[in-house]
């Protein structure tokens, strides 16, 4: 997504390959984490200072996995390399994603 509204699921080979994966195996897990965040999400290239964008980043990254590829994400990470964000992962927990009739949901309290 290469603005907040931009919402091609068609770049890349990952989706392919996911796809590819599931076909050989229907039992294996697919994973998602963040490598790099675009410069809509966050402020000055952090992500963590606007939590409910960068939720919204990947959960439309999930919700586009189900919807284009009928692919189900089963683990979603925060972000690569970096310590946990108590902020994001209470902001992308609070969404109830409904994957293969099963309803998934955190509620978190941030301190």
């Amino acid at each position: 997504m290469h603005s907040e509204d931009d919402l091609n699921y068609e770049r890349g080979y990952e989706w392919w390959l996911m796809k590819e994966a599931k076909l050989r195996n229907p039992d294996i897990k697919l994973y998602g984490l963040p490598w790099a965040f675009p410069g809509w999400v966050g402020s000055a290239g952090d992500p963590y200072s606007t939590p409910n964008k960068t939720a919204d980043y990947v959960t439309k990254w999930v919700d586009g996995a189900k919807k284009v590829y009928g692919l189900d994400i089963d683990y979603v990470g925060i972000w690569n390399e970096r310590s946990r964000c108590l902020k994001i992962l209470c902001a992308q927990t609070r969404v109830s994603w409904t994957f293969a009739s099963q309803t998934v949901f955190m509620n978190c309290q941030a301190s």
